[in-house]
């Protein structure tokens, strides 16, 4: 059993339990001994046991499952538990005919400005009355409450990195308490998507999205993503960098408190290491195994090189990428800080060898947006480029 058929499988059996045996919880202790080719999970509770199960699979190749193991001295003693145990994996092999697909909402928040109306053959989204919020609707398939709900909030994660990149902002969940009346209004793709730095699609004071974001949201739903999985990685990186940027460069505007956005100036570095990390993600497209070192005999990789001719590609500033590549690694690396973070109102210029201008630095020279428009603007491009749609 291959890994798709392995979690829809453990998915349909976690349903089935729930379902035979009650309600419960996971006491999730995952480890893997590779001499044994185990995995165990941890212990399963549920209702009507009075111990939980100890479970764990074996395999062949990652990811798959040739023997399942479910145990515990209740199951060896108990006949009714153990049909009831027996029953649900044998349900569980025949997972096809137990998915079901349902529509579960979203309530979102806009950083700055709201989705506009989008739909597909998975999804809609549309804008509320009140102006941050937007309602997601998704297509899920599952096998109960507790499946679809874990599935579908996988699935928007993936959705709001994609949004992020194709708007170059920041979503995520509304607060339980926020409330919006959802209002539907003309459905606009974007036009024009090289786009760049502070030329973002905005309409009516409502983001836009390609055509290709579109589809690509709904293989997501889908599942019909597998060539996309590195480009949504990127995404995910670019949207968690990018939440460091708003916060360093847009807290004013975003009625931030002062001492709110100070608690992210420290994090300016770690922006830059996602950014960075972006750019490795979406490049790596070489499935093949990297050449080896004629003198040590390990792999040589030439990341930052590929990092670059992956911006050359789409004509994007480089040099700003060249920047942030050397100053990533030197933090990483070194401990080397973008700054000493010791301004209090007042320049006081001193000497600092360690510093590329010799000088200390109170504040970060480095802008983050820039970069920031930068891998946006090279996620985007590849996106147009696939050949999905």
């Amino acid at each position: 059993m291959g890994k798709d058929k392995a979690n829809m499988f453990l998915r349909a059996l976690w349903s089935q339990i729930r379902i035979n045996l009650g309600e419960g919880g996971w006491n999730y202790s995952p480890y893997k001994n590779g001499s044994k080719n185990l995995i165990h999970f941890g212990w399963l509770s549920a209702k009507m046991l009075k111990e939980p199960l100890d479970i764990s699979i074996k395999y062949k190749q990652k990811g798959s499952i040739t023997t399942l193991s479910i145990d515990s001295s209740e199951l060896q003693q108990n006949k009714a538990i153990r049909q009831k145990v027996e029953e649900s994996v044998q349900n569980a092999m025949s997972f096809n005919t137990l998915l079901n697909k349902t529509r579960v909402s979203f309530l979102i928040k806009a950083l700055e400005l709201p989705i506009g109306s989008y739909s597909g053959s998975n999804f809609r989204i549309n804008p509320t009355k009140n102006g941050s919020l937007n309602i997601i609707e998704l297509s899920v398939f599952g096998f109960d409450k507790v499946d679809i709900s874990s599935e579908a909030q996988a699935i928007l994660n993936k959705v709001l990195d994609i949004l992020s990149v194709e708007t170059q902002s920041v979503f995520f969940y509304a607060n339980s308490d926020e409330q919006g009346e959802e209002c539907r209004i003309a459905e606009i793709e974007t036009d024009n998507t090289l786009w760049y730095g502070t030329d973002r699609p905005i309409v009516s004071d409502h983001f836009t999205i390609s055509r290709k974001a579109k589809l690509l949201i709904d293989n997501v739903i889908s599942g019909e993503n597998e060539g996309s999985n590195k480009y949504l990685k990127a995404c995910r990186l670019f949207h968690s960098a990018h939440k460091y940027s708003m916060l360093r460069y847009k807290s004013e505007s975003l009625d931030l408190s002062e001492r709110f956005r100070r608690l992210a100036l420290p994090n300016e570095e770690v922006a830059a290491v996602l950014y960075m990390s972006a750019l490795e993600v979406a490049s790596d497209t070489n499935t093949e195994k990297p050449k080896k070192c004629e003198a040590c005999g390990n792999p040589v990789y030439s990341i930052s090189s590929r990092v670059l001719a992956y911006v050359q590609r789409f004509e994007a500033h480089d040099r700003i990428v060249k920047d942030f590549y050397k100053d990533r690694s030197i933090y990483l690396h070194t401990g080397g800080f973008f700054s000493d973070q010791s301004y209090a109102g007042t320049t006081v210029p001193q000497l600092d060898p360690s510093s590329e201008s010799g000088c200390r630095n109170q504040l970060s020279m480095r802008n983050l947006m820039a970069v920031s428009d930068v891998v946006s603007f090279c996620l985007r491009q590849q996106l147009q480029d696939s050949t999905n749609g």
